[in-house]
């Protein structure tokens, strides 16, 4: 999909802007939840405007009246963010609860292996965010955060429980 590619914001008229802005609701109460990005896609380029230009609007207007929550208007900002963004956040926020996770069973002991599986879990979100990115060098990067943030957060949860373990050349690699 291609938009137009514009110089200057000038350039916009106040008529496209109006549209984008009636398309964007339209789509919104069809869909009856937040738009998400091939959504946004397409409202760019049925309006003619940049796509950077439609998500930080798109992003900036008020939600719907029926969703009124605290996971909902976190939704509203996540998709409000750029896709590549997204990912980086994605794989800060998984590389945390991972880290957390693995301190969690090291402190306290995994009998029954649920804080394994759980970390598991967390560790093939964390996989599958890096596998969706669409151009290698954000799936590079939130692998890289992903790593980083683990051993960071990992540090900081084993000072806050008063662990003993040390890091391990096995979770180096």
């Amino acid at each position: 999909m291609e938009t137009k590619s514009l110089e200057r914001i000038e350039d916009i008229s106040e008529h496209q802007v109006v549209q984008m802005l009636q398309l964007a609701e339209r789509l919104r109460e069809s869909m009856g939840s937040e738009l998400d990005d091939d959504a946004i896609a397409a409202v760019a380029e049925l309006s003619h405007l940049p796509l950077e230009y439609v998500r930080a609007t798109v992003g900036r207007m008020p939600e719907s009246k029926t969703r009124k929550g605290f996971f909902s208007s976190v939704r509203h900002a996540i998709l409000g963010l750029d896709p590549d963004t997204r990912r980086f956040v994605g794989s800060g926020v998984l590389a945390t609860n991972f880290g957390l996770l693995n301190v969690i069973g090291a402190k306290f002991g995994d009998q029954f292996g649920l804080v394994g599986v759980a970390a598991g879990a967390v560790l093939i979100a964390a996989l599958w965010n890096f596998a969706v990115s669409r151009e290698t060098k954000t799936a590079l990067i939130s692998g890289a955060l992903f790593g980083g943030v683990f051993f960071v957060t990992r540090s900081l949860f084993l000072l806050a429980f008063r662990g003993t373990e040390t890091v391990s050349a096995g979770l180096i690699l």
